[in-house]
């Protein structure tokens, strides 16, 4: 069979496959490592996760080292960096926000509520954030499939221009990238605001993959071409193809090879030929 329709993307494959082994770094035994043997697998000691920092996830706490608390009030009796280990633990275990609220450390308090967000799909409990608000949000709009709430992905950036037009730094919102926000008013200089990082790009692109709906990927920024084409691809929708400009004939042959339908070659414009031989 003739696939030059896939000579583009196997070619790209193959120099990327190259490059990857000829740059693999050399690697020398090492003496003298450490390793955790957990029912037969061998684990690097600072790589091993327990199961108690599973739950606790990937925030600042990793080093638990404490009890599981059935209460809130158990965590006291621990020093304070510990006491705040224990209350992010007894929050995802009993899924209960009063072990946030009693969390002294600011990072660790709004990672845990942006967790309890999304493990209950709760986008209200993002409101509780403080720094990660639009991440939270965000992550809450993909769990639930809500690209309505993908906008507040870009917070932090349409607080910025409200910041600049009235000339008000109390507009600026807390977040990772506020001190954009700050330059934007008190330099006069709304550029600034192009700087601060946005959400709303990859929510709307990441629905779209679950929800195959073409029409969010109007929304997916940069990723918009790579967004039709694997919609159209996993969904067989041809019609999806027509949103894309150099891949549109590669998608419309795709989608006939893959329900082997040789009427649809004939749509493939460039690609027909190809298509039609592929599938005799």
């Amino acid at each position: 069979m003739n696939y030059r329709w896939l000579a583009v993307p196997v070619i790209l494959l193959a120099a990327l496959g190259a490059a990857i082994y000829f740059n693999q770094p050399k690697i020398a035994d090492v003496k003298g490592v450490d390793y955790i043997n957990v029912d037969g697998d061998e684990y690097l000691s600072d790589d091993y996760i327990t199961p108690d920092e599973e739950i606790v996830g990937d925030g600042p706490v990793r080093d638990l080292n404490v009890e599981f608390p059935i209460t809130a009030a158990d965590c006291d009796k621990y020093n304070p960096y510990k006491r705040d280990s224990c209350l992010l633990l007894y929050a995802r275990m009993q899924d209960d926000e009063k072990g946030c609220s009693a969390i002294i450390d600011g990072t660790t308090r709004d990672d845990c509520y942006a967790t309890l967000a999304i493990d209950n799909k709760d986008a209200a409990m993002c409101g509780k954030v403080k720094i990660g608000y639009q991440e939270c949000m965000a992550d809450v709009a993909i769990a639930t499939s809500d690209a309505s709430l993908c906008d507040k992905g870009d917070y932090e950036q349409q607080q910025c221009f409200k910041a600049f037009e009235a000339k008000d730094i109390s507009l600026c919102a807390d977040g990772y990238d506020r001190r954009y926000c700050l330059g934007a008013v008190l330099d006069s200089n709304l550029s600034s605001c192009d700087y601060i990082r946005t959400n709303s790009h990859f929510c709307n692109y990441m629905i779209a993959l679950d929800t195959l709906s073409p029409s969010l990927c109007n929304k997916a920024g940069d990723a918009a071409d790579s967004c039709f084409f694997r919609v159209a691809l996993d969904s067989n929708n041809a019609q999806a193809c027509e949103n894309l400009s150099e891949t549109r004939d590669s998608c419309v042959a795709w989608i006939a090879y893959n329900t082997n339908n040789k009427a649809l070659c004939y749509q493939a414009g460039t690609q027909a030929q190809s298509c039609i031989e592929d599938l005799s």
